[in-house]
């Protein structure tokens, strides 16, 4: 059975005008490498999710991606190759894609990370959006998928800077709806535009 090292190192993916860029973020290995055995790529993309959930537990909020490592002359799984270059094996799954000049909205911060299912959004200039100690209103609708919670969170700020009041985002559109809007990339704060907020009576 083929064998496989596995190590996390701390890098980021930076959107460039021509493409992505995976830059270093540090050469200190985040946690210890793990060795694991797999006969095709279903159980090595397996094995990848399950170290680098363990990865991500002892640093967390850290960006990081997976490398291997293998004894030259293993034969790798069937469609191996092909799956690495359509990032199906997990190997950046906690990998922060940074767009370093996002373009503006409407005289707005644009949106530095989109993240992903295990990836924070971040609004230009603040900070990104993590899960929270306790649970809110948020983490429900989001399924799972942090980068749609901060999403749902930067949307709801600003519908509460519309209304300068207690005004939920989810009173005016349902989480799955919402979902449709961030999976197109659309700007929060042009979400909460469409919706003609008018600012609630005292």
């Amino acid at each position: 059975m083929p064998r496989f090292t596995l190590s996390a190192l701390p890098v980021y993916r930076l959107v460039v005008p021509h493409g992505q860029i995976l830059k270093s973020a540090g050469d200190i290995e985040l946690g210890q490498p793990a060795t694991i055995f797999a006969d095709d790529v279903t159980e090595f993309a397996d094995k990848v999710q399950q170290y680098g959930e363990t990865v991500a537990r002892h640093a967390p909020q850290r960006s990081f991606a997976i490398f291997i490592g293998c004894e030259r002359g293993v034969r790798k799984p069937l469609g191996f190759e092909i799956a690495r270059r359509h990032r199906q094996l997990n190997l950046e799954r906690w990998t922060h894609v940074i767009h370093p000049e996002p373009r503006a909205y409407n005289g707005e911060p644009g949106v530095r990370m989109w993240g992903s299912g295990e990836t924070p959004f971040q609004i230009d200039g603040q900070a990104p959006f993590w899960w929270p100690e306790q649970s809110d209103e948020f983490v429900e609708p989001a399924q799972s998928h942090l980068g749609f919670y901060g999403w749902l969170r930067a949307a709801n700020a600003a519908v509460q800077r519309k209304t300068h009041g207690k005004r939920m985002l989810l009173d005016f559109a349902k989480a799955e709806v919402l979902r449709v809007g961030y999976e197109a990339h659309e700007h929060p704060y042009d979400v909460v535009e469409a919706f003609a907020l008018q600012p609630e009576i005292a």
